[in-house]
């Protein structure tokens, strides 16, 4: 996904007992999975996800996420990757901290699993189906497909009660996190310190603390090593470089600690994830 070509989309046949079926991986998108046939589990960081055919699933960005078939059934798996810039951009800043910002901030618990025999799901699941089948059959879908991802938003934020408790926070507050999270993913390599991130946007550390796991669920520094060891991953996968250096070049300050904090996320070490990416 780029700021030329917004969204994609993805169809993955499996077959019994593959494994991943989707590779262990994050994105700075959004991302809609719909199972199509089969059967699937689907992880999502902590949180393991059963999806029947019918099934969706939404993930926010920033979430690491994998999906394994079970041993008596394949089936296929449609995606949609898109930019959040599409639902809302954020030089409409009342309406993104509304709609977007909070999927960014609390990402984990933004996350929802639609069920094909839930008829509060039935709408947003005919939307995602018709999505796909219209640009399976017709070129030149794309104002279509950007007007069914905000459709589909409408409905992510309606169902999610999370979202729309965080979306009426003071702009003010949404801000000072937004700001804090962009000081994370600038220093993240650096031996970040409390203060210093506090100072650079100007509140006290207490209250940095307590507005930052108001909004996101974590601690500031939960966050950060969250930060890195995704970082990490993309390293890992890229490059041959050792993973002590990996480790160091990603704001660890020992090898041990980042192999600890990566089995914490991951919950594999570094090298396994590695192989799994070979």
């Amino acid at each position: 996904v780029t700021d030329a070509e917004p969204y994609a989309l993805y169809h993955v046949a499996f077959v019994p007992g593959e494994n991943p079926v989707l590779l262990l991986h994050w994105h700075p998108e959004a991302e809609i999975f719909y199972l199509q046939e089969g059967e699937l589990l689907f992880h999502l960081e902590q949180e393991e996800i059963h999806l029947h055919a019918g099934d969706a699933v939404f993930i926010p960005p920033r979430l690491l996420h994998t999906a394994h078939a079970l041993p008596h059934t394949g089936g296929q798996l449609r995606a949609l990757v898109f930019s959040t810039d599409l639902v809302v951009p954020p030089s409409d800043i009342k309406r993104h901290q509304k709609y977007v910002q909070p999927v960014l901030h609390d990402n984990l618990r933004c996350s929802l699993h639609f069920c094909h025999d839930a008829p509060e799901h039935e709408a947003f699941l005919k939307d995602l189906v018709r999505l796909f089948a219209e640009n399976d059959v017709q070129p030149d879908t794309d104002l279509m497909i950007e007007g069914f991802i905000r459709v589909l938003w409408q409905t992510i934020y309606s169902l999610n009660p999370v979202l729309r408790q965080m979306g009426q926070q003071p702009e003010k507050t949404a801000a000072l996190v937004q700001e804090a999270m962009a000081y994370i993913h600038e220093h993240y390599t650096e031996d970040v310190q409390l203060a210093e991130m506090a100072d650079a946007i100007h509140v006290s550390r207490s209250y940095l603390c307590r507005i930052f796991r108001q909004m996101t669920g974590v601690p500031p520094f939960v966050y950060l090593n969250k930060y890195r060891i995704m970082k990490s991953c993309e390293l890992l996968a890229s490059t041959d470089a050792p993973v002590g250096e990996i480790a160091g070049q990603c704001g660890f300050n020992t090898i041990s600690y980042f192999n600890r904090e990566f089995a914490r996320f991951v919950k594999i070490t570094p090298l396994k994830y590695r192989k799994r990416r070979e």
